[in-house]
């Protein structure tokens, strides 16, 4: 039986994980494509509003603003394809969201993530790196990497 459905529009990049590609279709809904079986299916909801669809440690991972903006919680399915495993992995405090875009890039040396956080003002675009360690709770220094007009 073929089944039909509208998602709209694709709202990230393909993730690879499990022999699959993933993508964000909707504040909390994740697309799957199985390479093997050729076929589309939903992954299991996150009862959050995802801005963000990576893989940290080899587990689906997403990213959501807290209600103020002002931080980002990181979430990470441990167990592949079950909703009850969604678990907070960490939050990042004072990563603005309301006024930028981020890209997590996992599993640098210890555990480590690298936040790429890109700002767009009336005069410039502006690209941020810090290291956030996650067993630390904290992130290393802020410093601009790229930055000028537009």
């Amino acid at each position: 039986m073929d089944t039909k459905c509208s998602i709209g529009l694709i709202r990230s990049k393909a993730v690879a994980l499990n022999g699959a590609l993933h993508w964000l279709v909707d504040d909390n809904l994740i697309l799957r494509y199985d390479l093997d079986e050729n076929k589309f299916e939903f992954v299991p909801k996150i009862m959050v509003v995802v801005s963000y669809l990576g893989v940290l440690d080899g587990m689906l991972c997403v990213g959501s603003s807290t209600t103020d903006g002002k931080a980002v919680e990181v979430w990470v399915m441990k167990e592949y394809g079950v909703e009850k495993s969604w678990t907070r992995f960490t939050i990042i405090h004072e990563l603005d969201v309301n006024n930028a875009s981020f890209q997590l890039i996992p599993e640098l040396k210890d555990g480590k993530v690298l936040i790429l956080t890109t700002t767009l003002s009336s005069s410039s675009l502006n690209f941020f790196l810090d290291v956030y360690d996650p067993k630390e709770k904290k992130e290393g220094s802020k410093g601009a990497f790229i930055g000028g007009d537009r």
